[in-house]
């Protein structure tokens, strides 16, 4: 059996026993300022810290301010950067590589300048898409007129001669423009995308059909008057082209008279056309883009609309 342990009560008033005895330090409220006063200080100056640190982690870039750009300004023209104005004299003497324009003359609403090959081939100008701009005082250009269908042999020269459309020319730019630069000519089509772009000059009415923008037939009409005074002359020769035109596959050609007017009308069926028998700048390929079309046309002489 276990033993049981007896427990004794005594009542007597209780005495305090010290565990610890802490030591007062003499330095502790000077620390506690110091601490405070520390704590006040970043508070009153934590804007300009932060800011410090902010330009340290973060240093600031100095990107020059480009002023604002002048969209007039900074558009390309390339008239002003191709093109070179000389002043119409009759002295003047315009230079490229392999020849030169010189001996410039107007007369009876007529433009007349001399090519010299300085070159040592044959320079055939329906090959080098050479123009030149004619301006009035004003720097209006008036005409452009393309250089083709001319001929100059090696060391020769060759007078080239167009019609004005105004002679009030103060002065001459001579370029070089290829199909690849010239500008845009959208026509509106119809609902089957085709369109026709007309070009007149004197008694001839040119009518490009187009398909998606590309010619594919060609109409040439005359239009003749029975009292001009080359009406004969005109009958007789339109008569034997057109009987020599018919003798070509894809060619319709006749000579009609029709209210005064006689009527010579050519129709190039480009898609069928066996043999080309023309030796005519205005008469393009099948396929023809109507930029190219309306450019030549208009600089040589046609109004196309």
């Amino acid at each position: 059996m276990a033993k049981k342990k007896k427990i004794e009560i005594i009542d007597k008033e209780l005495t305090p026993t010290v565990l610890y005895v802490k030591k007062e330090k003499k330095g502790g409220i000077i620390w506690i300022t110091f601490i405070f006063a520390v704590f006040i200080g970043l508070v009153i100056f934590l804007p300009d810290i932060t800011e410090q640190v902010t330009k340290y982690l973060h240093p600031e870039v100095n990107t020059p301010i480009r002023p604002p750009v002048n969209e007039e300004e900074n558009e390309t023209d390339d008239e002003q950067i191709d093109i070179i104005q000389h002043t119409l004299s009759n002295d003047l003497l315009i230079e490229e590589e392999n020849f030169t324009l010189s001996n410039f003359n107007i007369n009876n609403n007529q433009i007349s300048f001399v090519v010299t090959n300085k070159g040592t081939t044959i320079l055939d100008f329906s090959q080098l898409d050479y123009f030149i701009n004619l301006y009035n005082s004003n720097n209006t250009l008036l005409q452009r007129i393309m250089l083709t269908n001319q001929i100059v042999v090696n060391g020769g020269s060759t007078t080239f001669t167009y019609d004005l459309v105004d002679s009030t020319i103060s002065s001459i730019a001579l370029l070089k423009i290829t199909p690849d630069e010239y500008p845009v000519h959208n026509l509106e089509m119809d609902e089957n995308n085709n369109a026709t772009l007309t070009c007149t000059k004197n008694y001839e009415t040119v009518n490009y059909m187009l398909t998606n923008n590309k010619v594919n037939v060609i109409e040439d009409i005359f239009t003749v008057s029975t009292n001009d005074p080359n009406y004969n002359t005109l009958y007789s020769n339109y008569q034997a082209l057109a009987a020599t035109y018919n003798t070509f596959g894809g060619i319709n050609s006749h000579v009609t008279i029709e209210n005064n007017n006689m009527i010579f009308k050519t129709t190039l069926n480009l898609s069928t056309i066996t043999n080309n028998p023309f030796d005519n700048i205005i008469y393009y390929e099948q396929g023809t883009d109507a930029k190219i079309i309306y450019f030549e046309l208009e600089a040589s002489g046609y109004t196309c609309n």
